[in-house]
């Protein structure tokens, strides 16, 4: 896995709903955000997103989940 793209980081994100979910869900966030390519695939299984999030892999399933699941306070739509 090469990272080798830049991803910005906007002061908003501290605004989403996601912060206030528990600490392992926002370091997976972060960690998919900093390693996705250009088209926004994060290319790893999920053992290795937790490994590189420093969480377990329950922690990253259950952010996964969060992640999937709709958000009725989303800024967005």
């Amino acid at each position: 896995m090469a990272f080798d793209t830049w991803t910005p980081l906007f002061g908003g994100i501290v605004a989403a709903s996601i912060w206030e979910e528990p600490y392992s869900v926002r370091l997976v966030w972060r960690t998919m955000l900093a390693i996705k390519d250009r088209d926004g695939f994060v290319s790893s299984s999920v053992p290795g997103v937790a490994q590189l999030a420093n969480v377990t892999i329950e922690e990253c399933e259950e952010a996964l989940k969060k992640f999937e699941a709709p958000d009725k306070y989303s800024k967005c739509c």
